[in-house]
């Protein structure tokens, strides 16, 4: 590799095999970023197949695993020797239910993936940073991390704990170099908003995404690539004095 490839930024990102997480891979890329993308579906991982080279890497992880992801972690540093930038993207749903229908084990569940995930992500990754004297740390909080949303108590929790962790992790290491931030997307054109609607209507994919705008200021859904572009921002441009902070990046949505 050259010199110049070898002193561009390493960015791990989780949830990488789709949405915000694989347009935020290949942003970053095309950046300039050295990335390791870690998804715990093998298929979406073998979407990235394109991005391959000296700078980009995959690994198959479960975020909701604190084994696999100190292995993923492992990896980042056998291969690149550094780590300047993680991204806790990696999220589920889970089930849309009152409260008093929300089985425990699938409470359990969102709330292992979306705030165990960046538990682990930030346990992993703090002791590295504080070794460089730098890095960033940034999570995908939601909108759900700011308000309430009917039928949706799991995933609710589970991102309001993110912006909870955001904040504690940012006073603990507000003097280390280390920039800890959140991001609450509203509502984006990704899979995981599609499911929310998937048998909730007749009508045709076209007009749900229509539907759906209706609920934005802006009258549409954000692009993945839109969130990206604000990901990729916090990650490599890094502005040090910028940490501790939930920002929401959804149309003016909580604005109203």
């Amino acid at each position: 590799m050259s010199n110049e490839v070898d002193q561009a930024p390493v960015v791990l990102v989780t949830g990488a095999g789709s949405g915000i997480g694989r347009a935020t891979v290949v942003h970053l890329q095309a950046l300039g970023a050295r990335v390791v993308a870690v998804d715990r579906q093998p298929s979406g991982l073998e979407s990235l197949t394109s991005l391959e080279g000296d700078g980009f890497r995959t690994f198959a992880a479960d975020v909701a695993e604190e084994a696999q992801v100190s292995e993923a972690f492992e990896f980042v540093m056998d291969v690149f020797g550094r780590l300047d930038g993680l991204y806790n993207n990696a999220g589920v749903l889970g089930e849309m239910a009152p409260i008093e229908d929300y089985g425990i084990d699938e409470f359990d569940r969102v709330l292992r993936v979306n705030t165990g995930g960046v538990f682990f992500g930030m346990k992993y990754a703090v002791p590295i940073m504080r070794r460089q004297g730098s890095g960033a740390i940034l999570s995908t909080a939601s909108t759900g991390g700011l308000i309430g949303s009917p039928g949706q108590a799991a995933y609710i929790a589970s991102k309001h704990a993110v912006v909870g962790l955001t904040r504690t992790v940012a006073l603990e290491t507000a003097r280390d170099g280390i920039t800890v931030n959140a991001i609450c997307p509203g509502m984006v054109d990704t899979p995981m908003l599609a499911s929310v609607w998937e048998g909730r209507s007749a009508v045709s994919e076209e007009d749900l995404k229509k539907e759906i705008a209706k609920f934005s200021p802006t009258g549409r859904m954000a692009s993945p690539e839109e969130i990206a572009r604000a990901a990729a921002w916090l990650l490599l441009d890094r502005p040090v004095y910028l940490t501790g902070a939930i920002i929401p990046v959804d149309g003016a949505q909580t604005s109203e």
